[in-house]
């Protein structure tokens, strides 16, 4: 944390020089240089450590700005940059000293108040950091970099609508202040706005081509909106400006864990770790990997290691701190999960509960193969006779093997099967019983309900357009919109598909029925846009990700 009273830092600075002024004695230097080589050579060290710093190569530039201040302790860019050197390595709390010295050497320079305020916000010291954004708006009223800093704070304390004033005040200041497009876009990411934040993300890196963070965000953004080709391509292109930033790879991770691709997310995350074997980011994607791999043991020891190093960012220190107490709680539930379906005294329903634990962190594949073999098992066996209601509550219903079949297709397509997820559900949308054993009633066991087989049938829709399919898909959007004309979704896919199909004027009358029965805010906007583009060119791909 920053000291409570700015000045007590800075004190010791100032007693250093006075001592240094009226020649007290003091312990011999690590070396001695004569005074003409003293300077040479700082200036030398010093210009070295700057262009190490422009290169991203923090770790090299603090020892060379460190030998710089050994030699020269009135040199102000040394402390300055020695802080932001630190800053940029994530050290924040070694940043406070030196930028608080350089303050002590230039009290009105702008940039040192704000990296101070930076330094001070990433631990956690909301006030001191807001005391530094307000004396650089001070010293420089208009200053945009102060602004956007403020709207990094409030950020932090919780208060986004006023951090989005101070972003777009700091942009009505600087039309051409990419950091602020991006700080404003991760904001619109967080509250899933994901166009908006595209479009801030591409105006940064207009301004600043080589802009490898907005690069990442972009990729980010992308994948929030699946399409993910977009997204590895603008992270790939991040990778390539800053090949030595974890953050790049870290991101590219996240997306193949989502696309359960998991050796190349793993791949993606030793890439991240060889970069910068402390990032927080590729620790946490680390641990979702290794959940979604059911090693939850191990998830708990990649977690419960980082948090042991220790972290500086205050922010990120309780993120992990959270995602910690979910694993070592994940890691109960699942061991008492997996000990009662081995015992089968639950019967099919504990293997269903397992399979959707297992499910919601990211195993989706052998979710899928449990649900399927509860909904056999459950076929199979005869009616149990009704339980006694526990103290807990009322009896659970007993599973329906048409359903658990249907949610198994679900967890096909979030492991991207595509295909055994599509003769799943045509089977269920055709009304087709997994067995002609009769069930109670004399109505064929697994026999899945209209209201079942409409929901598969748009799902049909979905897997077969993933599968490229675009025919069949259109045919069974077609069918679900006759039983159920106003579904929003169903419309926008089969504009899609009949795009993707040259069939332009089916898909400009799919996009308008969307626009008439969308929300505010569902795709809306960038619907109209294709309509736009198809009134304006050829008809070209409908948009990715979606089917």
């Amino acid at each position: 944390m920053c000291p409570a009273e700015p000045g007590a830092g800075r004190l010791a600075g100032a007693v250093l020089l006075l001592a240094l002024l009226f020649g007290a004695a003091l312990p011999a230097p690590l070396y001695a240089i004569p005074a003409g080589d003293a300077r040479t050579t700082s200036f030398k060290l010093q210009s070295e450590g700057m262009r190490l710093y422009k290169e991203g190569k923090y770790k090299d530039a603090i020892e060379a700005f460190q030998q710089v201040v050994n030699i020269n302790l009135n040199s102000f860019l040394a402390y300055y940059y020695l802080g932001l050197s630190l800053l940029a390595d994530r050290r924040y709390g070694e940043a406070i000293e030196p930028l608080k010295i350089a303050l002590d050497l230039q009290p009105d320079y702008v940039q040192a108040h704000l990296a101070l305020g930076d330094a001070c916000l990433k631990q956690g010291d909301t006030p001191e950091a807001r005391a530094e954004y307000l004396r650089a708006l001070e010293l420089q009223p208009g200053y945009a970099p102060a602004f956007d800093g403020l709207g990094r704070l409030f950020e932090v304390i919780g208060q986004d609508d006023l951090a989005e004033q101070q972003y777009r005040k700091a942009l009505e200041i600087n039309v051409a202040f990419a950091d602020a497009y991006t700080h404003l876009g991760d904001l619109y990411l967080r509250k899933d706005r994901p166009d908006d934040a595209i479009e801030l993300f591409l105006k940064a890196i207009s301004i600043k081509p080589d802009f490898s963070g907005a690069y990442t965000r972009l990729g980010v953004a992308y994948a929030r909106e699946q399409t993910y080709n977009d997204a590895i391509a603008a992270i790939r292109k991040a990778r390539t400006l800053s090949p030595q930033d974890p953050e790049p790879y870290v991101s590219l991770a996240r997306i193949y864990l989502d696309l359960q691709s998991f050796a190349r997310a793993e791949a993606e995350i030793q890439a991240a770790l060889a970069q910068d074997n402390n990032s927080p980011g590729a620790h946490l994607i680390l641990s979702d990997l290794k959940r979604a791999q059911q090693d939850f043991g191990g998830a708990v020891e990649v977690l419960q290691g980082l948090y042991e190093r220790g972290i500086e960012d205050a922010l990120m220190r309780r993120v992990v701190a959270d995602a910690l107490k979910r694993a070592r709680s994940d890691t109960v539930r699942y061991a008492e999960l997996k000990a009662a379906t081995d015992r089968g005294q639950a019967g099919p329903q504990a293997a269903i509960d397992l399979a959707r634990f297992i499910s919601s962190r990211g195993a989706h594949r052998p979710a899928a193969g449990r649900l399927l073999r509860a909904a056999a098992a459950v076929e199979s066996e005869p009616p149990d006779p009704p339980a006694a209601p526990p103290a807990a509550g009322p009896p659970r219903p007993a599973p329906d093997p048409a359903r658990l079949r249907f949610e198994a297709g679900l967890e096909l397509m979030a492991a991207r099967l595509f295909a055994p997820a599509s003769d799943l559900f045509e089977t269920l949308a055709a009304g087709r019983p997994s067995t002609d054993a009769p069930a109670p009633g004399g109505i064929p066991a697994g026999a899945p309900d209209s209201g079942l087989r409409a929901a598969a049938l748009f799902n049909l829709g979905v897997a077969r357009g993933a599968l490229h399919l675009d025919d069949q898909a259109a045919r069974a959007f077609t069918s679900y919109l006759q039983q159920r004309p106003d579904d929003a979704r169903a419309l926008l896919y089969l504009g899609n598909a009949c795009l993707r199909l040259g069939k332009e004027a089916e898909a400009r009358a799919a996009y308008r029925s969307f626009i008439d029965r969308a929300a505010p805010g569902s795709d809306i906007a960038r619907v109209q846009k294709i309509l736009k583009g198809l009134d304006q060119t050829p008809a070209g791909p409908a948009p990715g990700g979606s089917p």
